[in-house]
């Protein structure tokens, strides 16, 4: 959204999305290529918001929610933009999903030998979106994720080759199952 015909073309097409569809937006704030007013126009229309814990830091102070837990904030944006689900990814920490129904799902992220991290972020928000819209609750879609995150992190390049066998199981769960 860096251009206005990016944003423009990129508004038009969300005015077309099919009532009830998961609206996805993962921030990814780069240089100064971003405002607050942009983000609540997002936000606005987003069902799912993907926030790092470094974004997280800075939109504290843009919208005033300084002084509070990393879950408190994160539920700040969940019941003032209405939206489904809050994604905050701690890097080489966590990862925390909180639903509005008040499930929260958090995982550790797996300890792996890395090969490279590009495409990492995008293999967990395609696996999260793909394994709930076919029916697995949040806590599988979280763990599907955090899973493929952390196989795409051991291979090189943000196109591996899947096994036939499936993506191991490098999870450890904080908290639920």
């Amino acid at each position: 959204l860096r251009s206005p015909e990016s944003h423009d073309t990129i508004i038009e097409l969300l005015k077309h999305a099919k009532k009830g569809a998961m609206k996805f937006f993962d921030i990814n704030l780069r240089g100064d290529h971003y405002s607050k007013e942009l983000i609540e126009e997002l936000l606005g229309q987003a069902t799912v918001f993907k926030i790092n814990d470094d974004e997280l830091f800075l939109l504290r102070d843009m919208f005033d929610i300084r002084g509070t837990s990393d879950d408190n904030a994160c539920r700040w944006f969940l019941d003032t933009f209405d939206l489904d689900y809050v994604i905050l990814t701690g890097g080489a920490s966590f990862s925390t999903i909180m639903s509005k129904t008040g499930e929260t799902s958090t995982i550790n992220t797996p300890r792996v030998e890395v090969a490279d991290t590009v495409g990492a972020g995008d293999s967990f928000s395609g696996t999260f979106t793909g394994k709930l819209l076919n029916g697995a609750t949040l806590k599988e879609a979280h763990r599907a994720a955090v899973n493929t995150s952390a196989f795409v992190c051991t291979q090189e390049g943000a196109w591996p080759t899947y096994p036939e066998e499936g993506i191991p199981d490098y999870c450890q769960i904080i908290n639920g199952e």
